[in-house]
This record gives C-alpha cells, structure tokens and sequence, in this order.
C-alpha cells in the first residue's frame, strides 16, 4: 500500500498524538459526559504546545476486527489546481529565499566540517540572500497588516484530482446515496477530524480566552492532507488584517538551526476570526479558525509533520475524539443541523440539512506501520450529486 506519506516514510507527530478511533465510535449518547461535549467550566493547563497530548493517554484501535488494507490512497495528482492550492500568495518568494538561504548554510557547515557557518567569508556567501529573505518576510507581514481584501481566487478543493490504489476497498462500505447539493458550489473547506486533531493545553497557571476575554478551549491539527492546502484557500476567502507572529528556528537532521533571522515559521493570526463548525454526533458545534503556522523550509526529522499547524478555538468544552471532521463554510453555510450515523465501526455518514440525506462520509482503517502495526487511517467522502468523492485523508504518522 502506497500514499503520499509513504513515498517519503510515514512520520510520527509529537505535537499531534493521534486519538484512537474507537474512542469517537459511540454512537447514540445523549448525555454530556458520554459524548464528551460541555460548556467551558475550566481549562487544564500543564505547559506548552508540546506537551498537548500524552503519549499513553489514549488507547489504540481495537483490534477485534480486521480493518487493515481497506484504504489504499494514492494521492492527489500534481496539476495546475494543486500547485495553486500549494502555497498562499506572497508566502511563496519567502519559501524560496529562505530554502536557498539555509541550503547555503548547510553547504558551508557541511564544508567547514559541521561547524556553524559564522567566519566572515562564509557570511559573504549566504548572508545577501538571508537579507533577501529577511526583507521578504517583513514586506510580508507588513502587507498582511494592512489587508482588507482576500488576496485572489484559489480553486476549490473539490476541483482536486485524488486517486486511489487497486485494490482499496473503502467506498465499498459506504451505503448508496441520493444525489445531495450541499458542496456542488465548493464554496467551503474540509478537514477531516478525529483521531487526528488534538486539543492544545494553556499555558501553565492561565486558560485561553477569546476577544472577549471569555474562555475557550482551542484545538490543532496537522496531519489531514487537507491542511496543506487551508493557507491558499483561507487566504483568497477571508478578509480582513492576519498578524504575523515569528515561529523560532526549525530543527534540522544533520545540520544546524534551520533559520533566516532567527526566524524558523510564520504564525498567522486572523484578526477576523474565520467562522468554522465541528462535525460532531451531538450536532453542529461552532467554533472559528484562529491561526496557521507556516514553516519557512520543512525539518524532515521523520516525527513531525511539517504541514501547516491549524488552530482553532470553541467555546465548547469537547473532547477532541468527538470532533469527526471541520467545515469552514465560504459565505452564509447552508448547514442547519448534524445528524451522524454509523454502519459498524469503520463507517460513519453525516447529514448536515436534515434532508435525509447523507452529505459526508467517512471510513476508517488501519495500516502496519515501522512503529506499530495497526496505526491509524481515514479517509473521508462528501456526496457529489449522488456519488461519493474523497475530500481529505489522514494516517498517523510513522518513523523509527
């Protein structure tokens, strides 16, 4: 089985621990304590962004039924919609400068024998295209300060070409349906949820509060191949000023702190926070997006997902195992409702109109990984006129 993650190694998130599937597969409770959704009482806060997930908080999938080899995801095809869904307008002369910046740097440490590349002769080298850089991301900022206008068009993801392997059997299990509207305009984004969105702890002795000063709990994700193309997409819909926060310096295998500046990412703080609701069993819950983190150049250590961190925040007490997907309505949602049934443990449909009819789908699976061997799959559907297209997968990460 192959997929855009295995063709570079399946990696393994410390930031986002993946929650197992049979935690979110209950279905039909009503209460709050058993669908895990309760107004904000209090906020647990033990220390960093880091420290979001435990590793050994969660139990794994049950293993009593044999969900290995049901999803086989190919990818999404490398085409002109794709490439304009890639990277934010603007973020792309940053990405540029900065990877030939570092690149530059790796050259000279490699040369001087893994030592920083600090003499004055190597400063003469890399140092014109890190200010370059430098400047990129300062007109960037300032630029972004200022926007009162989303920056372009980008394509919808449903104009996305995503492939599968011979022999999947995912869309198998998911029942016929009638022909559904709700996303013909792709005027919308999707990203799939649990087991593969965690919730973020506060800061040691504080909660997270919203404009307001009201408490919130806040969420990330990473791992949906969806998130790599939220920027572009969210940046040509949403108006108003983004603040850009600098991310310190990224980890790099072999070589040095991967910087330009000191700088490693862009935090991108929406001013106006983007409206967005939870999929959950218990209905609709609002929450908004908040903030993306963009990484200047990827640090390929083989454990972190060097996709885009997605934030977002609700003032819903939820238990991250009960949000099943993220929909991020493009202008006034049709959305009016949620109503969630399963068909056995791998399969859940969601109608979001209460017309009956099913609007998302989603399969789940396993796969063995170097790390384990029952890790976690999913791959979710939306119903297109009567068919079911794939709208976001994820898998656990995987490395040694």
């Amino acid at each position: 089985m192959k997929s855009l993650s295995h063709s570079t190694g399946r990696q393994y998130n410390v930031l986002v621990f993946l929650v197992a599937v049979t935690l979110l597969l209950n279905c039909g409770k009503k209460n709050n304590e058993s669908s895990g959704l309760d107004t904000v009482a209090s906020v647990d806060s033990d220390t960093t962004l880091a420290d979001a997930v435990s590793d050994d908080e969660y139990p794994r999938y049950d293993n009593s039924e044999d969900l290995s080899n049901t999803i086989q995801y190919g990818g999404t095809e490398d085409d002109q919609i794709k490439n304009a869904l890639l990277t934010p307008p603007g973020f792309a002369k940053i990405h540029r400068l900065a990877m030939l910046t570092i690149s530059l740097k790796d050259s000279l440490e490699s040369h001087n024998e893994y030592k920083p590349a600090n003499k004055p002769e190597d400063s003469l080298i890399f140092r014109p295209t890190e200010i370059a850089a430098y400047r990129a991301i300062l007109d960037y900022k300032k630029e972004l300060a200022s926007r009162s206008t989303p920056a372009s068009d980008a394509p919808s993801i449903i104009d996305l070409t995503r492939t599968l392997h011979p022999g999947d059997s995912s869309s198998q299990h998911l029942p016929k349906v009638d022909p559904s509207r709700f996303f013909s305009s792709g005027k919308f984004f999707f990203l799939g949820g649990a087991p593969f969105i965690s919730k973020l702890n506060a800061p040691e002795n504080s909660i997270f509060k919203d404009p307001e000063g009201k408490p919130e709990i806040r969420f990330v994700t990473t791992v949906p191949e969806n998130a790599r193309y939220l920027p572009a997409s969210i940046m040509a819909y949403a108006p108003g000023p983004v603040d850009i926060e600098f991310g310190g310096p990224l980890d790099s295998y072999e070589m040095g702190p991967q910087e330009v500046e000191g700088i490693g990412s862009l935090i991108h703080h929406f001013v106006n926070r983007v409206p967005a609701f939870f999929v959950t069993e218990e209905g609709l819950v609002p929450a908004h997006l908040i903030s993306m983190r963009l990484k200047l150049v990827d640090e390929g250590l083989g454990c972190i997902s060097d996709q885009p961190l997605i934030t977002f925040a609700s003032s819903r007490n939820i238990a991250e195992q009960a949000i099943l997907a993220v929909y991020i309505p493009y202008g006034p949602g049709s959305a009016t409702s949620c109503t969630v049934e399963r068909a056995g443990e791998r399969v859940w449909v969601a109608d979001l109109n209460a017309d009956r009819v099913p609007d998302i789908g989603c399969v789940t699976g396993t796969f063995a990984g170097i790390s384990d061997d029952t890790m976690a799959q999913c791959l979710w559907f939306i119903n297109l006129d009567g068919t079911w297209q794939i709208i976001d997968f994820a898998e656990e990460l995987d490395c040694t």
